[in-house]
């Protein structure tokens, strides 16, 4: 092995045929064909996908792993409308998003508010994904 190389200017015959390849199916865990790799990696999986290399004929087995999960905090937009959570007893916060523009969304049971507002008013942690 040329050790004078960094690791991004090595170049193994798998890292050359991996970016010729094209996915040709995408398996997802408890399908037939990742029960075996199931068994290994366990909640792990996240799925299994074949390559094929058009080039040489050749069929790549490849597994995505998750390694690591964390909560993110989502950094408001101040030009960017959120659907905020703000508890009906919360009477002054919802004063407060009503005079800084918020308008009650009754389908989803949320505050429509502006970034701006979010961030001023310290409630990001409130935004909700839907």
């Amino acid at each position: 092995m040329n050790h004078s190389k960094t690791w991004a200017e090595r170049e193994t015959p798998i890292d050359r045929d991996l970016r010729t390849t094209t996915v040709a199916r995408t398996l997802w865990p408890g399908m037939a064909g990742t029960v075996a790799l199931q068994c290994t990696h366990g909640e792990q999986l996240v799925c299994v996908r074949y390559r094929h290399d058009l080039a040489h004929t050749v069929r790549f087995t490849t597994i995505e792993l998750l390694v690591d999960e964390k909560r993110i905090r989502i950094r408001p937009q101040p030009d960017r409308i959120y659907g905020v959570r703000i508890d009906w007893q919360e009477k002054d916060l919802t004063q407060r998003a009503r005079a800084s523009g918020g308008v009650w969304d009754d389908t989803q049971k949320l505050w429509r508010l502006s970034g701006k507002t979010v961030l001023q008013l310290g409630i990001g942690h409130r935004i909700r994904q839907r």
